[in-house]
C-alpha cells in the first residue's frame, strides 16, 4: 500500500525546534530566579523575532508595490520590537527609571504603528496610484493620529498628573490592550475581504498573533494592577508568550510559501478596492477613542483628577479624526464621480463600437438596419418617399493586390468621407461589406430625385484617391431603390438596390440562395434632408 506523504514545512519544523530550545531555560531547575527573569524578559523573544524578519525579507521577486510595502512595514514593526528587547537586555542591570521605561513603551508603540501602516497598504486588493496616494494617505494619517493620541491619553497624561501611577503598569498595558484589540478588528476585516489563499493565511496568522497578545497583555495588566496574582518573570507562565511569536513567524512564512495555482489569483483578477462609505476606517478609530474614554473611568483605571485632561485629549483627537473623515468622504466622492464618468465613457465607447464600422467609423449593418426601419415607419406616417443607394466599388481588389492592404484601408476611409460629405445630416452612410456601402436618403420627392442624388454620389469618384504620393483611380457602381415602390421593408429595398446596381454593371446579379435573408443581415442606419452636409454615423 502506497500512501502519499505530505511535504514537511522546514520553517515549521525549525520554529518548533527553536521554541523547544528557547523554552528549556524556563523549565530546567538549575537556573536562579534572577537568571530566569533576565532570560525571559530580554533574550527569549529575540531569536523568533530575527527569524520572522528574515522570512519577511525573503519574498519572491517581482511582487507588486502594495505587497512590498506591506512586508517592509511589517519588517520595520518587528525591528522596533527587537530593538526594544535589545534595549531591555542592555539596561537590565540598571535601576528602573521613568525615561528608560518610557523609551521601551514608545518602542513597543512604534511597533504597533507600523503594523497599522502595513495593513493600510492593503496588498490583497488591486489599488490604483490615486488610491494609494490619496485615500491611503488619509487612512494612515488617521492611524498615526490615533496611536499618538492614545500615547498621550494613556501614558503622558497619567505621568504628568502622577509619575508614580506609571509604575502601577495600568497605563502601559491599557495602551497595549487597546492597540491589540484594534489590530484584531483590522485583521478580521482584511481576512474577510481577501480572496487569495496566501493573504487569507497571512492575515489569519497575524490575527492569531494579536488575539493572543490581547489576552496576554490583559492578563499581565491585571497582574500589575494586583487584580490577579503576579507569577513574576521567568515562571512557566512565560511560555505562553511564545504563542504570538510563533504565529508571527508563520505569518512571515506565507511570503515564501508556494500555494497551489488554483488558490492564487492573478493581480488583474483580484477584487478591486472597495470604496468604503463615509470613511469607515477612520470612523472606527473615532468610535474606539470614544469607547476607550468611556471605559477607563468605568473600570477605575485612572483617578478622577485626570478626567479633565483626558476629556481635552479625547476631544482633540476626535476633532482631528472628524476632519479626516470629512476629507476622506470628499475624496471618495471625487473618486466615485471620476469612476462614474469613466464608466459612462466606456459604455458609450462600447456602444459606439458595436454600431459602427471600426475602419471607416461609419454606421455598420446593425445600425443601418435600425435606422432604415425607423425611417420607413416615419415615411409611412408622413406619406413620404425615401431612397436606398447601394454602392459597390469597381476593381477594388486590384488596389489591395498592387499596393497592399494599408492602401486599401486608406481608400475605404476616403470613400466613406466622400460619400458622407455629399449627403445631409439626416441621411445615413454605412459600410455593409468589404467594398460595399449603402446610403439611406430620407424625404425624397420621386425616383428622378433619387437617381440625381445617386449620380452625384457616383461623380464623387471621378477624382482619384491619393496614397503615399500615388493617385489611385477608383470607380463605383450604384443601384437605387425607392420606398414604397420597390419594397416596404429594409430587406426588400436592399435586394432591389442590389439588383439595380448589377443591371448598371451590365451583368446579372450574383446568385444568392435567399436574397431576403442576405438583406436581413443589414445592420446600419438612416438620415433626413438634402443639401450636402455630413451624414449621420
Amino acid at each position: 500500500m502506497s500512501a502519499r506523504r505530505r511535504q514537511t514545512d522546514p520553517v515549521a519544523l525549525a520554529t518548533v525546534g527553536l521554541v523547544a530550545a528557547l523554552a528549556l531555560p524556563l523549565l530546567v531547575p538549575g537556573l536562579s530566579s534572577e537568571a530566569r527573569a533576565f532570560y525571559s524578559d530580554a533574550l527569549s523573544s529575540a531569536p523568533l523575532l530575527v527569524l520572522a524578519i528574515v522570512l519577511m525579507q525573503r519574498g519572491r521577486a517581482g511582487v507588486e508595490l502594495g505587497e512590498r510595502s506591506f512586508w517592509n512595514l511589517l519588517t520595520v514593526s518587528t525591528g522596533f520590537w527587537l530593538v526594544q528587547q535589545l534595549v531591555l537586555g542592555a539596561t537590565y542591570s540598571l535601576e528602573d527609571s521613568l525615561p528608560l521605561s518610557l523609551t521601551q513603551d514608545l518602542l513597543y508603540t512604534a511597533s504597533y504603528l507600523f503594523v497599522v501602516l502595513a495593513l493600510d497598504a492593503r496588498p490583497h486588493l488591486r489599488l490604483g496610484a490615486e488610491e494609494r496616494r490619496g485615500l491611503a494617505a488619509l487612512r494612515r494619517g488617521g492611524a498615526f493620529a490615533f496611536v499618538l493620541g492614545l500615547v498621550v491619553y494613556l501614558l503622558w497624561v497619567p505621568i504628568a498628573a502622577d509619575p508614580e501611577s506609571y509604575w502601577a503598569g495600568a497605563p502601559s498595558f491599557s495602551l497595549y490592550v487597546v492597540l491589540d484589540g484594534y489590530l484584531v478588528l483590522r485583521l478580521l476585516a482584511a481576512r474577510r475581504e481577501s480572496t487569495a489563499r496566501r493573504w487569507r493565511a497571512a492575515y489569519g496568522w497575524l490575527l492569531a498573533s494579536y488575539a493572543a497578545w490581547t489576552v496576554l497583555d490583559a492578563v499581565e495588566g491585571l497582574m500589575w494592577a494586583g487584580t490577579l496574582p503576579d507569577t513574576g518573570s521567568g515562571s512557566p507562565w512565560d511560555l505562553f508568550w511564545f504563542v504570538p511569536l510563533i504565529a508571527l513567524v508563520m505569518a512571515a512564512r506565507t511570503r515564501t510559501k508556494v500555494f497551489s495555482e488554483s488558490s492564487e489569483q492573478p493581480a488583474a483578477a483580484r477584487r478591486d478596492s472597495p470604496a468604503p462609505s463615509s470613511g469607515s476606517p477612520l470612523v472606527v478609530l473615532a468610535l474606539l477613542v470614544a469607547l476607550v474614554h468611556l471605559s477607563v473611568y468605568n473600570l477605575g483605571l485612572f483617578d478622577a483628577s485626570m478626567r479633565r485632561a483626558h476629556e481635552w485629549v479625547a476631544f482633540g483627537l476626535l476633532t482631528v479624526l472628524g476632519a479626516l473623515v470629512f476629507a476622506y468622504q470628499r475624496a471618495l466622492e471625487r473618486r466615485n464621480r471620476r469612476l462614474d464618468e469613466e464608466r459612462r465613457a466606456a459604455l458609450a465607447l462600447v456602444e459606439h463600437q458595436a454600431l459602427h464600422d471600426p475602419l471607416t467609423n461609419l454606421a455598420n449593418r446593425r445600425l443601418f438596419s435600425e435606422r432604415a426601419e425607423r425611417a420607413i415607419v416615419e415615411a409611412s406616417r408622413r406619406r413620404e418617399r425615401l431612397a436606398l443607394v447601394f454602392v459597390d466599388l469597381d476593381d477594388f481588389k486590384a488596389i489591395n493586390d498592387r499596393f497592399g492592404h494599408p492602401a486599401g484601408d486608406e481608400v475605404l476611409r476616403r470613400v466613406g468621407e466622400r460619400l458622407a460629405a455629399q449627403v445631409r445630416t439626416s441621411d445615413t452612410v454605412a459600410r455593409v461589406g468589404g467594398d460595399e456601402f449603402v446610403v439611406l436618403l430620407t424625404n425624397v420627392h420621386d425616383r428622378e430625385t433619387a437617381e440625381r442624388l445617386a449620380e452625384k454620389l457616383r461623380r464623387s469618384f471621378d477624382r482619384p484617391f491619393a496614397f503615399a504620393g500615388t493617385e489611385l483611380a477608383l470607380g463605383a457602381s450604384l443601384g437605387v431603390s425607392v420606398f414604397p415602390e420597390d419594397g416596404g421593408d429594409p430587406m426588400r429595398l436592399m435586394a432591389a438596390a442590389d439588383a439595380a446596381m448589377y443591371r448598371r454593371k451590365g451583368a446579372r446579379p450574383l446568385t444568392r440562395e435567399e436574397p431576403a435573408d442576405a438583406v436581413g443581415d443589414i445592420d446600419s442606419g438612416g438620415p433626413e434632408a438634402h443639401e450636402p452636409g455630413s451624414a449621420r454615423s
